[in-house]
């Protein structure tokens, strides 16, 4: 196409060729699985070369590694955009969880790259996704302990029960919204 020769042809400063590279996996995941998802694949997507793609990204999990740390970036924004509103707790997770599950359908690809990751036994890629669940989590914690203390959740409630519970809701309908192959919004 047109655009795969204008990002082939015009030269692109490394972060933005980064970026580019970054949202065109984001995308190819979104029709793909993460298993079939081949550099050689990608990197027709952007009309460019195996070899120019591995000068930004020296393989495909480190590749990965970037979508998952361009994820966590977004969250930190998304977070810091819920807990800068001075709302009581208990709106702020019913905001975190509407943006995540925005988020989610913003970028589709996320999901297939958490649920196939998660079957791993090893790897950077996995870690760095542990540790996103874990952000999650210690957030959401820290909101109900917050809700306690503001008096809208009963102290009997246990903070990270209840954040686990939470964070597993959220992905339990990522999976749904997954296997009904994405047919209606998922935010709703």
């Amino acid at each position: 196409s047109s655009d795969n020769m204008t990002i082939l042809t015009t030269r692109v400063p490394a972060a933005e060729r980064r970026e580019q590279i970054i949202a065109a996996t984001l995308n190819l995941l979104a029709r793909t699985s993460v298993e079939s998802l081949t550099t050689r694949e990608l990197a027709s997507e952007l009309g460019l070369t195996q070899p120019a793609l591995f000068r930004h990204f020296r393989n495909r999990d480190a590749l990965l590694l970037a979508v998952v740390e361009h994820a966590r970036e977004e969250l930190e924004k998304i977070v810091v955009a819920i807990l800068d509103g001075g709302r009581p707790a208990v709106e702020q997770l019913g905001a975190l969880g509407q943006a995540l599950l925005e988020q989610v359908e913003r970028q589709p690809g996320l999901p297939r790259l958490l649920f196939a990751s998660a079957t791993r036994s090893a790897g950077e890629v996995r870690d760095a996704l542990r540790h996103v669940v874990a952000m999650q989590a210690a957030l959401v914690g820290e909101l109900v302990r917050q809700g306690q203390r503001e008096g809208d959740v009963d102290a009997a409630v246990a903070a990270g029960t209840a954040a686990t519970l939470f964070v597993g809701m959220l992905q339990a309908l990522v999976l749904r919204w997954e296997i009904a192959a994405r047919r209606e919004p998922l935010a709703e």
